[in-house]
């Protein structure tokens, strides 16, 4: 549970950095992880509706935050 909200921590950073919508190796690179952890913590913190994934324009692997959230900084 620690890294997911690690993971969601980072996401956020990246939002208020102004990195919209976020990706999968945005986060990766940052963190050192791959793309496919990245993507596993993103399907749990969707299944939680703490992120959902951006559906916006044609490109895949983005994700946003969307709930209230200490940890991440979000309200």
């Amino acid at each position: 549970m620690t890294r997911h909200l690690e993971v969601l921590a980072m996401f956020r950073r990246l939002e208020l950095e102004g990195y919209a919508p976020v990706s999968l190796a945005d986060v990766g690179r940052e963190m050192g992880l791959s793309k496919p952890t990245v993507h596993e913590h993103c399907q749990k913190l969707v299944e939680m509706g703490l992120m959902a994934r951006d559906e916006a324009g044609s490109v895949q692997g983005h994700y946003r935050t969307v709930a209230a959230c200490p940890t991440c900084g979000r309200r």
